[in-house]
């Protein structure tokens, strides 16, 4: 593993930031987190004392690109997923990477995933939660104190983005970035631009059997022109 390799291709690429996945919604976090045992640590990277996180952020850093953050709110390995124990939990994730070992954040991006399917701590089950169960106003107010100029992806009307509704970079062409009904007042009219997302390849995750399902260039073009293209 290379960090500055990854991140150099993506600047050569002509990208001005990364948005690192810190934890997906498998739960297992990819820095040595003081919240779960379910992190990096138990894992032979590094001899288990690596922070795959913070090798990133400081690539991102040497290479000039702003550096974000992906935590999922759902958790699918966590036993207290659905109680108000895993909340605290998840808000204490998020302060641990805003509380200054990583530096500036661009982006937070939060899923829009809201429970399902999941081991659980072996219960296997499917859990649902109700509509603010996550308490993203909370959140938000803390993301923004810690990193005034940060933007957020998710947290209900309160994010800075929009979802397009598809995860094939697909953004009508009539779109705008200003709208009605998306604030705190049906008829308030706030800026908030879709951010649209698509997989490089068959899926999200690595397979070996999606090995030559990458996205050829002229597919990708096609993708930028409707997305960026598009206003996203």
């Amino acid at each position: 593993f290379d960090a500055d390799q990854i991140v150099l291709a993506c600047k050569a690429g002509g990208l001005k930031g990364l948005v690192v996945v810190a934890k997906h919604h498998d739960g297992f976090c990819l820095w040595p987190t003081k919240t779960t045992s379910h992190n990096i640590r138990k894992s032979p990277f590094r001899g288990g004392k690596g922070n795959y996180l913070k090798e990133m952020e400081q690539a991102c850093r040497r290479a000039g690109l702003k550096f974000g953050v992906y935590v999922s709110p759902w958790d699918r390995s966590s036993a207290h997923y659905g109680t108000e124990k895993y909340v605290e939990i998840f808000h204490s994730q998020i302060k641990e990477l805003l509380g200054g070992d990583y530096g500036e954040v661009f982006e937070m991006w939060f899923d829009g995933a809201n429970g399902g399917d999941g081991y659980y701590g072996g219960a296997r089950e499917k859990r649902k939660i109700a509509r603010n169960y996550y308490r993203f106003g909370e959140v938000l107010r803390f993301v923004k104190e810690h990193n005034p100029s940060v933007t957020v992806f998710g947290g209900g009307r309160d994010g800075d983005f929009r979802w397009p509704g598809n995860e094939r970079g697909l953004i009508d062409p009539d779109s705008r970035a200003t709208c009605k009904g998306l604030g705190r007042r049906p008829d308030e009219l706030t800026f908030k631009p879709f951010e649209a997302d698509f997989p490089l390849r068959r899926g999200w995750f690595w397979h070996a059997r999606e090995k030559g399902t990458t996205k050829g260039a002229a597919h990708l073009t096609k993708l930028y022109l409707s997305s960026v293209g598009n206003g996203g």
